[in-house]
């Protein structure tokens, strides 16, 4: 699963690729990865930026449809990056956020 990060869109509900983010025909899904707010030592949480933290999201929506559904994880993936489904943007894939 090829999974690209998503730009902050700062209050807009505009998707757009983060900077870092690859991109291109291969990318299945894109998920938030810019200004991420996950927990910290010490002082609990902070925000982050990465693919790093889009790709945990995308696991974590196919999860969650494996369990509500009772589906194999083929069939999972396959429901969640259907391109008739849902927004979907050349080079980015499935939108998930």
């Amino acid at each position: 699963v090829a999974v690209a990060a998503l730009a902050d869109p700062g209050g807009q509900n505009a998707a757009e690729r983060a900077s870092f983010s690859n991109y291109g025909w291969w990318v299945d899904a894109a998920a938030p990865g810019q200004n991420v707010v996950s927990t910290f030592l010490d002082d609990g949480y902070a925000a982050w930026s990465g693919t790093s933290f889009a790709a945990p999201y995308v696991c974590g929506r196919i999860a969650a449809l494996m369990t509500d559904k009772d589906m194999a994880v083929q069939d999972a993936v396959r429901e969640l990056f259907d391109p008739n489904r849902g927004e979907h943007l050349p080079d980015l894939g499935v939108l998930l956020y």
